[in-house]
């Protein structure tokens, strides 16, 4: 209950300083970013803090095997896993890899071999298809969630 006032005040202290910014001839949005910042969690604390960070980076952890599978079931948009087994930069054993040791997983509709390394070719297409861009297949899972994260 407490939140959504202290939300409804902040929004006509905002409203507010529109106003008076507009009748003394200045642009709205400088004492619109000022009430902002004098009333958030920073200076002040009227605004409770859970409402000025991102709810994804307080749930996210990119070390989580989870957030990494989500990043890994996007198939080629962040990570190549065909571009790793070619490269042969999955993992040293394959049984060490993100996966484990599964032999096979199938990602976004594609089956991967992936006891099978460095065993076909295939042209590289846009995006990060072809491209392996980290040591191993993992390290780019992570990177690529905390470019997730970022973005």
């Amino acid at each position: 209950y407490y939140a959504i006032v202290f939300m409804a005040i902040f929004l006509i202290a905002v409203w507010t300083a529109s106003k008076i910014s507009r009748s003394i001839g200045i642009s709205s949005i400088v004492l619109e970013i000022t009430v902002g910042l004098v009333l958030s969690p920073q200076l002040l604390g009227f605004l409770p803090s859970e409402y000025a960070e991102c709810y994804h980076r307080k749930v996210v952890d990119c070390s989580s095997f989870n957030d990494k599978a989500r990043i890994a079931d996007a198939g080629t948009g962040f990570c190549d896993l065909h571009a790793y087994l070619e490269a042969d930069a999955y993992a040293h054993p394959w049984t060490s890899g993100f996966f484990g040791d599964a032999a096979s997983v199938t990602l976004n509709g594609l089956t991967y071999n992936l006891s099978e390394q460095g065993s076909t070719r295939r042209l590289s297409s846009s995006g990060t298809a072809g491209k392996t861009d980290y040591d191993s297949y993992e390290e780019c899972l992570v990177q690529s969630c905390k470019l997730d994260l970022a973005m």
